[in-house]
């Protein structure tokens, strides 16, 4: 289907469309040259002739054309990998600082024995993408045990994160934006929970829908990227 796609996009390129246009045109141009000129002029001088240079020439733009447009392509691809892994970084530091609260990491790891590996070190929480399963976990159980623990203790330290990393966030929009649609909007919604989490307005609640939300951004790279689960 993606080989499909970038076949699509290569037909409808308008500098393709240029090469196929002009092409067309001297045909047609050469043709009424057969019913000036006759018969003989047609077959030596255009088919033997005429003809394979035009050819060769239009071949040698696409086989040129096929290559540059790869190699671009792929500077893209990488690019926007590069963005999504920048924004993802941001993103892991707000869990990872929601499990340096040790009362909430404790919990976590007293209700879900896989998440043990935690215990002493929150930084091993890396966030990666080929680990959606495990992510899922990790933010699931935050979020469901930020209730149960809800505290003014635990309010300041995410206002103080939120505070501290707000402004980062919002620059970050424009490299988010070349990530996809779908990153962009998530990253929109995360922005706003979090500015209301700033202001103190139901900190608990606004954190587990930020924590909702950066599901949604893995959910997204794993969409758009194909991304494969590892253990």
């Amino acid at each position: 289907m993606y080989k499909v796609k970038k076949l699509i996009a290569f037909s409808k390129d308008k500098r393709v469309l240029i090469v196929f246009g002009l092409l067309i045109v001297a045909i047609l141009l050469l043709r009424e040259g057969k019913v000036i000129n006759g018969d003989e002029f047609y077959n030596n001088f255009v088919v033997g002739s005429i003809f394979p240079e035009m050819i060769g020439v239009v071949a040698e733009l696409i086989f040129v054309y096929l290559i540059f447009s790869y190699i671009e392509q792929n500077r893209k691809q990488k690019e926007i990998i590069e963005n999504e892994r920048r924004a993802r970084s941001y993103l892991r530091f707000f869990v990872v600082d929601l499990l340096r609260h040790k009362p909430l990491l404790d919990k976590c790891c007293l209700e879900e024995k896989e998440l043990f590996f935690l215990q002493n070190n929150p930084e091993k929480f890396k966030f990666y993408d080929f680990q959606y399963d495990l992510n899922s976990r990790v933010i699931n159980k935050l979020s469901e045990e930020l209730q149960t623990l809800e505290n003014e203790a635990l309010c300041n330290h995410i206002r103080k994160h939120v505070e501290i990393e707000l402004n980062a966030l919002q620059s970050m929009l424009p490299v988010v934006s070349q990530i996809s649609k779908e990153h962009f909007k998530t990253w929109q919604r995360i922005l706003y929970f979090m500015s209301l989490i700033h202001r103190g307005d139901n900190t608990i609640s606004n954190t587990k829908k930020v924590l909702a939300k950066i599901k949604s951004f893995d959910l997204n790279t794993k969409k758009k990227f194909n991304v494969r689960q590892r253990t």
